[in-house]
């Protein structure tokens, strides 16, 4: 068999059911948790109880158990990579957040390794186990997404004195970063996703504008996922989105 029979076309690449992923990130109170409950049809991956803050219309999205170890994180996306989600009708799933994940992870790598600090174990091991222990969880996110489920990711953010740029908050977000379609800074009811100096962002969407986001309006962001082309299907739409060049 030739191996040009495995040659990725268009029309094979326009059947993959791939949704996007993308890191949602900024202060406390900016609407981060709310913007993604309004997603259409989100399951919460709940690890820092960010539920009790919400302020939604309607029916609250329903959520995972505050999940407190990796163990327990790992055994619910293995279900969720087993196609659960979407027999259950779900059609996106919310991580909340990375920076709760990072000390999980980090909790995980020290009890394994009976150590106080990541400086304590041996010849950088501790470090590559930090590191690795993201790059497992991101993979069965990455496998869920490729399942047609669009995956958000919400992280704290932090200022950077140095480079004078708001940044993900923790030290490993390289994986979600690196590979994600869509990095968004949430500020005073803007979205920024372009490039920028003063910020983390960045997509692969073709947007060059920054958002802004009506965070009770839930059509304005449905046509927002649209606009993305978020889960390669389009969703019931009402409102065109608020764009700025401010």
């Amino acid at each position: 068999m030739s191996i040009f029979n495995n040659v990725v076309t268009k029309e094979k690449a326009n059947k993959n059911p791939s949704a996007k992923m993308m890191v949602i990130y900024g202060e406390a109170g900016c609407g981060k948790t709310t913007f993604c409950a309004t997603a259409p049809k989100p399951f919460f991956m709940n690890l820092e109880d960010g539920m009790t803050s919400l302020n939604v219309t309607g029916n609250m999205p329903d959520s995972t158990p505050v999940l407190n170890t990796l163990a327990d994180l790992h055994a619910w996306l293995d279900g969720m990579m087993n196609s659960e989600l979407k027999e259950l009708g779900y059609r996106t799933l919310v991580l909340d957040s990375l920076t709760k994940l990072d000390h999980l992870v980090l909790e995980d790598v020290l009890t394994k390794n009976r150590a106080k600090s990541v400086g304590d174990i041996p010849h950088g091991r501790g470090w590559a186990a930090w590191s690795d222990g993201h790059t497992d969880v991101y993979k069965k996110l990455d496998r869920i997404r490729k399942s047609g489920i669009g995956v958000m990711l919400i992280a704290h953010s932090a200022f950077n004195q140095k480079t004078e740029k708001h940044e993900i908050s923790f030290k490993y977000h390289m994986p979600y970063y690196a590979f994600s379609d869509l990095i968004g800074y949430m500020n005073k009811g803007k979205l920024v996703v372009v490039e920028s100096d003063k910020y983390q962002s960045k997509n692969r969407c073709g947007i060059n504008e920054l958002i802004k986001i009506n965070l009770n309006e839930h059509w304005t962001k449905s046509q927002f996922f649209n606009s993305i082309d978020f889960y390669k299907q389009k969703i019931d739409q009402q409102t065109k989105p608020q764009t700025t060049g401010e």
